[in-house]
């Protein structure tokens, strides 16, 4: 089926409407930031966040987020399919495999389904670090 929607991270809003604000001063929370955690649709290109009502570009939202970004998990078909286009870092899926069986991505777990689950962050640095124009080795 097709992949389940993705969670792009905390709505970088700030400052959050005065409503939000006034109900977490509430309770001594002086946090500006929204921070509701956003889920794109799939290949959607923009979001509107539920509880500020503010459209962001899902690309610029992704790129706010990249250091935490780096430290979730994902599965190879979210990687493929949704993280690695939006940061215009494309990986084929038997790539990201090969770098699973050969060691070079640990799998750091599994999701309901039991689909391997890697870090975000260690894909890219192995992608990083690999020659751009190497002939590929088979």
């Amino acid at each position: 089926g097709p992949p389940e929607p993705m969670i792009i991270g905390p709505c970088i809003t700030d400052p959050a409407p005065e409503d939000v604000l006034a109900e977490r001063a509430s309770k001594g929370d002086n946090t500006t930031r929204c921070g509701y955690a956003l889920i794109a649709p799939h290949h959607s290109g923009s979001i509107v966040c539920p509880r500020c009502n503010i459209a962001h570009e899902v690309a610029e939202v992704l790129a706010r987020n990249l250091a935490d970004l780096d430290d979730r998990n994902a599965t190879v078909r979210e990687l493929v399919d949704v993280v690695l286009p939006r940061l215009d870092e494309h990986v084929p899926q038997r790539t990201i495999e090969r770098w699973i069986h050969n060691g070079q991505v640990p799998v750091r777990g599994y999701d309901a389904h039991g689909h391997q689950m890697v870090r975000i962050g260690d894909v890219r640095t192995v992608r990083a670090e690999r020659p751009r124009n190497a002939k590929a080795r088979g």
